[in-house]
Parts: C-alpha cells; sequence; structure tokens
C-alpha cells in the first residue's frame, strides 16, 4: 500500500475517533441533562479535533519530507554490485 494511501487512512480512523468521542459526550449531556456537560461538549470537541487534526497534519507532513530526504541522501549513496560478505 502507498504511503499516501496509508495516510488517508489514518486521517479516516481520526476522523471517525474525533466524530465518536463528540457523539458520546453529547449523549452523556442527553442522559444527564447538565448544562456544564453541554457546554464542555460543544466547546471542548471541536476545538480538540481541530487541535488533533492540526497536528496530525504537520505530523504526516513532517514524515513525508523526512522521507524524501532519506531517499535524496540514498540515492546518494554508491550501489555495490556484490552481495555483502562476512
Amino acid at each position: 500500500m502507498s504511503a499516501s494511501r496509508e495516510n488517508y487512512n489514518f486521517q479516516k480512523i481520526v476522523a471517525a475517533v474525533g466524530v465518536t468521542l463528540f457523539v458520546v459526550k453529547f449523549f452523556a449531556w442527553y442522559i444527564t441533562d447538565s448544562v456544564a456537560m453541554h457546554s464542555k461538549a460543544r466547546s471542548t470537541s471541536p476545538r480538540d479535533l481541530l487541535v488533533f487534526t492540526a497536528f496530525i497534519f504537520l505530523l504526516s507532513h513532517a514524515m513525508q519530507i523526512i522521507l524524501t530526504v532519506m531517499a535524496k541522501l540514498n540515492s546518494f549513496r554508491p550501489q555495490s554490485k556484490a552481495p555483502l560478505s562476512r
């Protein structure tokens, strides 16, 4: 599987977890009828989801940069025609 496909699949999982947490918090507010829980679910979840999504976005781009640099450095390494022996 390609790296971009793995990244996309991971981002789908992150989004599903965020939506699930929001639904659970909203359901908890519905059960307890607590205004504090409702305000916390409304204000915290989108902000947390946004911060976590931004972190994953930056992490994925950092990994892409690192992998690109590693590939370029690997291309400069002399290739040996003989297999490694002990």
